[in-house]
């Protein structure tokens, strides 16, 4: 019966397709709009996208609102319907679909990027003013084929749409159900007390790989059983296409904490996966489960991939069963039992295995306040917008003429600046802060740290750097400004910069060039912070190790394979670090940073350890592997003392193949060089590994302190630019700040 309905169904949405293309020409063009029809227009950037690869056909989410992007519901038609958004540079019209429409605060629109890089830009339009009517946009069309249904459950009745047009509404609640409740997107539904099914669907079963991803607000912990957030069955072990369930602990005190995840594989089995995730009561929570035939099923919590069981019993190559139960959203099976305590919203299902870039982009533009910026183009800009301005100069950076190009500057920005008030800001988080050199030019910033109750850090690119440089901070807009930037503040030449500022989820690269850190230990990705902690650093934040536990383990990887500098000519890794007071005999295999190749380090430092030299005890080492006769350059061994324990220290490894030379460098003096004619830096094409800060990749040990502002370039950095960047981080006064002025934007007097 199941599959004589697939096989109707099947029929029928090939008939359907069949009708539209004949009443469309063949191969038609893509639909462009001309923004000089709309009124009113702005960009979105992407720049907290945060991953290497380039994302293509990804549902994003833009927000709407007064304070974000100057959005005037009075100009835009009713409900949005003239809201249209297209690629800037050729126009071409993409598909959007509206969440949530708020006319007195934020709406939630999902669009539909036909590729998602740190540089995509879209231009949104609205207050359509030109002939006929706006060209026609598809809501479903966000949603690739791969989506076989998408709910985004925010109704304030039965039945909570679904938006792909494969798949059906849930239409029947069992109990009472609370529909329109505050969710983690838009609106979303409690199902403690009730849940909703929907019809069985021959589409939302009976493919080989999936993913299921929904976001959850757990309200008690006082389930002894599995409760259910989605589940395609009849009951426990019978007719199970998959389930999503509240998995409850033995112990009292753990119950609920942990997420579980089953598909069939086989017809006599279950694969399963539990104890994956670990998310906090009366907090959204984002869970996504992938499950590939006949390889794993993985379990992310928050983005990041916390749990892959690749031993599954069943887990098989047949395809998930095609299953003739209902789909139940909130209960445990079609009858509605085991409900799950708490809310439920966005729920999305595949038929394939989405990337982990994906997941985690699926997070991070939901909870990331910075991943999409909203600002006018660079010809719009006009610095006479902003009510405030300072000067910044730097005639204490050097005691010779060096110059230095395109060099990142640190601002420190505080009330002690005479004539700042940060009421003066007139957007969140320094979002109208912009600087421009000494002709007007913008330049490109990086808010590293906002602080209004002390003081913000931002990086400042400045095209040359001198004594003589003076630069100019504007502030005051209230309106949308243009870009500031801020992975383009980083030069060509560096390929990852971590400040450090991070969270329950990852420390971003703001270079954009190799994705984040996350939490790494005994081997893989976990959502437990493994011993870390973010503390306060020499500029921001600094990740703390070995703070949560007897055992030290723990560190920080790139979340992708990482190959930074190999087969380069050069390299220079910089860190900043504290080492605790500890006892000698600790520091084995104690790694401020760590880049593996082929299970071959390719460059680390490190404390060293080594009982032929105890004198040396506590020193920083660095080795550079070069491809040329297997040679390391090697900087250690140099009877010099150690550094200050509990002091801040600045830490270089350099070394360029152009005349063999390499050194290792401590706080801007060389602890050792020399030279050796290695050729590039070691290269092997076959494996990659990944970067590791505050352990070695097998976590034996965790660095005994903290580390901050970890660089790294593919270029050996002058001696001049280490010492300027060893400057603007620690002396205060390598910057002098003028007073802050309101700007006086005319005055005419008439004397008749």
């Amino acid at each position: 019966m199941k599959s004589s309905a697939k096989y109707e169904k099947g029929w029928a949405v090939f008939a359907a397709i069949c009708a539209a293309a004949l009443a469309l020409p063949l191969f038609a063009d893509p639909v462009q709009i001309n923004s000089g029809d709309y009124a009113c227009s702005f960009t979105v950037r992407f720049t907290g996208y945060r991953c290497v690869s380039t994302l293509t056909n990804f549902p994003v989410l833009v927000r709407l609102s007064k304070t974000l992007n100057d959005f005037d519901y009075s100009r835009c038609a009713a409900n949005g319907a003239d809201l249209r958004f297209c690629d800037p540079a050729t126009g071409e019209l993409l598909p959007h679909e509206i969440d949530t429409w708020n006319p007195a605060g934020e709406s939630l629109v999902w669009v539909k990027l036909k590729s998602l890089s740190r540089t995509t830009v879209v231009r949104a339009c609205y207050g359509y003013q030109g002939a006929g009517e706006p060209p026609a946009v598809s809501s479903a069309d966000v949603w690739d084929s791969d989506y076989v249904g998408v709910w985004h459950l925010g109704e304030a009745v039965a039945p909570l749409k679904e938006s792909t047009g494969v798949s059906t509404a849930f239409d029947t609640a069992i109990g009472t159900p609370v529909y329109a409740q505050d969710g983690a997107i838009g609106g979303a539904v409690n199902v403690t007390d009730g849940c909703l099914t929907a019809p069985d669907d021959p589409d939302l079963d009976g493919f080989a790989n999936i993913t299921i991803e929904l976001w959850s607000k757990k309200l008690n912990n006082s389930n002894s059983n599995n409760r259910g957030l989605l589940s395609k069955r009849l009951d426990w072990d019978s007719d199970v296409a998959y389930m999503v369930y509240d998995y409850p602990a033995v112990n009292e005190a753990d119950r609920g904490r942990g997420f579980g995840v089953c598909t069939n594989g086989m017809a006599s089995a279950q694969a399963y996966g539990t104890n994956g995730a670990y998310p906090e009561l009366n907090t959204w929570a984002y869970q996504a489960y992938s499950r590939t035939a006949g390889v794993s099923i993985d379990i992310w919590n928050a983005g990041t991939n916390i749990y892959r069981n690749t031993w599954l019993n069943g887990l098989g190559t047949e395809p998930v069963r095609d299953s003739s139960a209902p789909l139940a959203l909130g209960a445990n099976a079609a009858g509605g039992g085991d409900r799950f305590p708490g809310l439920l919203d966005e729920l999305r299902i595949s038929k394939s295995v989405r990337s982990a870039d994906w997941i985690k982009t699926s997070y991070d533009c939901v909870t990331d306040e910075g991943f999409a910026v909203y600002e006018l183009s660079e010809s719009e800009n006009d610095w006479k917008m902003y009510s405030h301005k300072f000067t910044v100069s730097f005639e204490n950076a050097f005691s010779d003429e060096t110059m230095l190009q395109d060099f990142p500057v640190l601002v420190r920005i505080s009330e002690n600046i005479s004539g700042f008030d940060y009421d003066d800001c007139l957007r969140p988080n320094g979002g109208d802060l912009r600087f421009a050199d000494a002709d007007g030019n913008p330049l490109a910033s990086e808010v590293d740290v906002w602080n209004e109750n002390g003081t913000s850090l931002v990086w400042v690119k400045v095209p040359s750097l001198s004594t003589n440089t003076t630069i100019t901070a504007y502030y005051g807009r209230a309106s949308l400004s243009p870009s500031s930037n801020p992975s383009e503040v980083w030069d060509a030449g560096y390929k990852a910069v971590y400040h450090m500022n991070g969270s329950i989820v990852n420390v971003p690269d703001s270079t954009s060039a190799e994705g984040d850190l996350q939490y790494w230990r005994s081997g893989g990705f976990t959502s437990d912070k493994v011993n870390v902690a973010f503390t306060d650093g020499i500029a921001g934040n600094a990740a703390e190790f070995g703070v949560y536990s007897a055992d030290k383990k723990g560190c920080l990887a790139t979340t992708s394979p990482s190959c930074m500098v190999t087969n380069e000519a050069a390299c220079t890794v910089e860190t900043w670090f504290i080492q605790d007071d500890h006892d000698p005999a600790d520091a084995t295999g104690t790694r401020l940073i760590r880049e593996v190749l082929n299970n071959t380090t390719v460059y680390a430092q490190y404390e060293l350890n080594d009982q032929k030299y105890p004198a040396q005890y506590g020193q920083i080492a660095t080795l550079v592997k070069g491809t040329t006769a297997s040679c390391w350059m090697s900087g250690y061994r140099d009877s010099l003392p150690a550094p200050t324990r509990a002091e801040w220290h600045y830490q270089v490894t350099r070394y360029d193949s152009a005349d063999g030379k390499y050194a290792n460098i401590l706080d801007c003096s060389k602890m050792k060089s020399g030279t050796y004619n290695v050729g590039p830096i070691y290269y092997d094409a076959s494996s990659a590994d990944y970067l590791y800060v505050g352990a070695s990749h097998s976590s034996d040990k965790s660095w005994p302190g903290k580390v901050d502002e970890v660089r790294i370039s593919k270029v050996a950095r002058s001696d001049a630019w280490l010492k300027a960047t060893y400057d603007t981080i620690k002396n205060a006064d390598f910057a002098t700040y003028g007073e802050a002025r309101k700007q006086v934007k005319g005055l005419m007097i008439i004397v008749r």
